[in-house]
């Protein structure tokens, strides 16, 4: 089976020496298929904006999409530890354990939404398809709107710099007065910008805007941010 790891983020720069056991394994290959339709799917899930994680029934990974390596590689919610991937909260470790378990064994589909815990990282855990001994691990996505999509966005509907930037923190969940503050303008000057926006958008509100955004595809960068 073709290697479908993504060069762009070298193994050296991964915690750890293991960050993908290159088993041929023959549920792997069931699921990500031989050959050229192998290599396909790799870059497919490479083009995702969710993190999505390829894990056997101990948590080692069997491979992970561009965005998910770039998750690891900061290691600030997950990580790998000797190639098995781990959670900073124990209940959620415990909890993967569970869910990865039962994706396998018995094909159920479960949700990990952590309360109370700021920080931690929801997670779907999803079985990879019939008689696989793999699970899918797929986490939310980092932001609301990723760079690559609010530039075509902004692009497509003619916003100036400044409006995308503006767009770009409402998406992020910033009020306009927090906005003025950050760009260090009068509360009018961003107010003016968001009625531009909603004007050459056709949104009725800043509410409907943040959701037209919410449910754009994904594009995501060559190059993920930060690598």
């Amino acid at each position: 089976m073709l290697e479908l790891l993504d060069r762009s983020i070298p193994n050296a720069a991964l915690p750890g020496q293991n960050f993908i056991e290159r088993r041929r394994s023959p549920a792997s290959g069931a699921l990500l298929g031989q050959g050229l339709f192998g290599a396909l799917a790799g870059a497919i899930l490479d083009e995702i904006d969710y993190p999505v994680l390829l894990v056997d029934e101990e948590l080692h990974l069997q491979h992970g999409n561009r965005i998910a390596r770039s998750l690891l590689v900061r290691r600030e919610s997950l990580m790998l530890e000797a190639g098995q991937l781990q959670l900073r909260s124990e209940t959620q470790q415990l909890q993967l354990r569970r869910a990865v378990d039962a994706a396998v064994q018995r094909g159920r589909r479960s949700l990990i939404a952590p309360r109370g815990e700021p920080g931690q990282p929801s997670l779907a855990v999803l079985p990879a398809g019939p008689g696989s001994k793999l699970a899918l691990v797929m986490l939310a996505k980092p932001a609301l709107c990723q760079g690559l999509t609010l530039q075509a966005y902004a692009r497509e509907h003619g916003l100036t710099e400044g409006e995308r930037e503006v767009l770009g923190s409402l998406c992020a969940g910033h009020s306009p007065e927090e906005i003025a503050q950050q760009r260090k303008v009068a509360l009018s000057t961003v107010r003016t910008q968001i009625g531009a926006i909603r004007a050459k958008t056709g949104a009725r509100d800043i509410g409907a805007l943040v959701r037209s955004m919410a449910v754009l595809p994904p594009l995501v960068h060559a190059l993920v941010e930060g690598h």
